[in-house]
């Protein structure tokens, strides 16, 4: 299959090696395309220097991930995109199954493999619809007490394994590349978080599944590339969920947002975001 591997890097030298040197021992027929958003820490030369055989685009600012993925889509040569976070690991050719799936299922306009967390067990990589409701569902299934060994994971496992689910992580996700440029890529307004989400909207929009594939599985060392304070995050997250609401819901559902988070902290004093599925 021909497969185009896009990774964003900020100042993640450590963990974009390991994710491209796994693509090259696992996947060696794929493309490996390297966006660099705008490191302070030189990384994006360092890594031009060590893999001559990448495609390295190295970016002036860091405007964000759906930015990053826009820029090495534009410059991606495969058939298929697989959007891969820097904070990953291949065990097995994920890219070539992934699209071996989508070159048998043209219905399908995305899907996302298993992740795993670092001591192999199971980590959530999709949702359903963002909503005040399902938010707190994600918040339920991702408790840490019901994922990873507990009844929970593996009732998710059996219920959307190789089915349709409302959106996939960005952390690993496959698509073809002409669908991705009629959807006009990622929404840039997007700095970080809900623009996996978002695109899958519009790919279901557009009358394609969105499927969520346990058939294959990727290593992603969930919260290793995320650099900022909590806090920082956590201003970011309801940004982009506030953006969110106002393109795709209700105005109604858009106030009952503004309450919501109005009276979140009272009701939940000094507790951080814990489901930020979208990649970190």
């Amino acid at each position: 299959m021909d497969v185009s591997v896009v990774i964003v890097n900020y100042n993640g030298y450590e963990h974009t090696r390991n994710a491209v040197l796994s693509i090259l021992q696992y996947s060696a027929g794929s493309e490996i395309i390297v966006v660099d958003n705008c490191s302070t820490d030189g990384s994006g030369r360092v890594l031009q220097k060590e893999f001559p055989q990448t495609t390295v685009i190295i970016e002036a600012e860091n405007r964000g991930f759906g930015f990053g993925c826009n820029r090495g889509a534009e410059a991606a040569k495969g058939k298929y995109l697989f959007f891969l976070n820097n904070d990953t690991l291949l065990s097995e050719d994920s890219p070539l199954i992934l699209a071996a799936y989508l070159e048998k299922n043209p219905a399908v306009g995305a899907c996302g493999p298993k992740l795993l967390n670092q001591d192999g067990t199971f980590q959530i990589s999709f949702g359903l619809e963002p909503s005040i409701l399902n938010e707190w569902i994600v918040k339920h299934w991702q408790h840490p007490r019901k994922t990873g060994r507990g009844a929970i994971s593996a009732s998710l496992e059996q219920r959307y394994a190789g089915g349709k689910i409302d959106w996939v992580t960005a952390a690993a996700l496959m698509m073809r590349k002409d669908l991705f440029e009629r959807l006009n890529g990622f929404d840039e307004s997007f700095f970080m978080y809900f623009e996996d989400a978002e695109l899958c909207k519009r790919i279901r929009e557009m009358g394609y599944s969105v499927v969520y594939l346990n058939t294959t599985s990727v290593t992603h060392l969930r919260g290793q590339s995320a650099k900022d304070g909590t806090s920082s995050i956590n201003r970011e997250y309801r940004r982009s969920q506030i953006y969110y609401y106002r393109k795709h819901r209700s105005l109604a559902a858009q106030l009952i947002l503004r309450m919501y988070l109005a009276v979140r902290p009272l009701l939940q004093k000094n507790v951080t975001e814990t489901n930020a599925p979208h990649r970190n």
